[in-house]
């Protein structure tokens, strides 16, 4: 029977398996918490990500940035995507920066601000993601993160 979807083939044919989604499935600003659209989502497809081996998975919809180690089920997972929230255009209201404190552990970096990322694919094992904000208060441009990482391939089997 021939298999229906990312294999362990795709290595050398589709290295890299980037997800794009609307809400974020992992976020620890206080303002979305709990939104049906990411939670119903979660549920219905982490699985199906997690087992398709995708890398990486981009969200929005929170107007701030955060980034995720590799996740899956709520918990730390070398197998799992890194989750990265990147909408950080139109509007900063005050509520979007509040964040859960304690940070969860799974949460690497968060920062209300505006900006854009760049994800550059290096090669077929390894990448590099930049989020890159613009504190407004300052007027300065900074680099919230640059985060290199690589796929593993023993979790590709």
């Amino acid at each position: 029977m021939a298999s229906r979807g990312p294999t362990k083939d795709r290595q050398g044919k589709t290295p890299w398996m980037v997800v794009l989604i609307h809400a974020p499935w992992y976020n620890s600003n206080n303002a979305h918490q709990g939104e049906n659209e990411s939670v119903s989502m979660k549920e219905a497809m982490e699985d199906l990500l997690y087992h398709a081996h995708v890398d990486v998975v981009f969200a929005g919809h929170v107007h701030a940035y955060e980034r995720f180690t590799r996740v899956y089920k709520d918990k730390s997972d070398n197998c799992g995507p890194v989750h990265i929230t990147m909408e950080m255009g139109v509007t900063v209201k005050a509520s979007l920066q509040e964040y859960m404190d304690p940070k969860p552990d799974i949460s690497i970096f968060r920062e209300a601000s505006f900006g854009h990322g760049i994800l550059e694919v290096v090669n077929a094992s390894h990448a590099l993601w930049t989020g890159i904000g613009m504190i407004i208060m300052n007027q300065l441009l900074v680099t919230l993160s640059g985060y290199k990482f690589s796929s593993n391939p023993a979790c590709k089997a």
